[in-house]
């Protein structure tokens, strides 16, 4: 189920930087193992510092739609495995990893 996480400071940079301190408290093995999940596909034994082996994942089974937006997305922004695995810690949320990378401006 979508949420919205609110991240208030009081400027813009100020919430910056407490989004991102959210963010560093989320070990990076759990941003792994969170998506692995999501991608149904294992990653602990790539290094999380190699592009997002999107190729490879599309040929160990059929992706659903949304993880075929993610593999998408991740191809076109030349995600590494760490970056992605962070987007979808940081979300708190399998589902669309993201659509949740803007800022929402309150």
């Amino acid at each position: 189920m979508p949420d919205l996480s609110p991240v208030l400071g009081s400027t813009e940079a100020e919430a910056a930087r407490l989004d991102e301190d959210l963010a560093d408290l989320v070990h990076p093995a759990v941003g792994v193992w969170m998506l692995s999940e999501n991608l149904d596909f294992p990653l602990h034994d790539h290094d999380p510092d190699e592009l997002l082996p999107v190729a490879e994942i599309r040929q160990a089974r059929q992706p659903t739609a949304s993880v075929e937006t993610n593999l998408k997305n991740a191809q076109a922004n030349n995600l590494t495995i760490a970056r992605a695995a962070r987007i979808i810690a940081r979300s708190r949320s399998q589902t669309a990893w993201w659509a949740r990378q803007s800022s929402w401006r309150i």
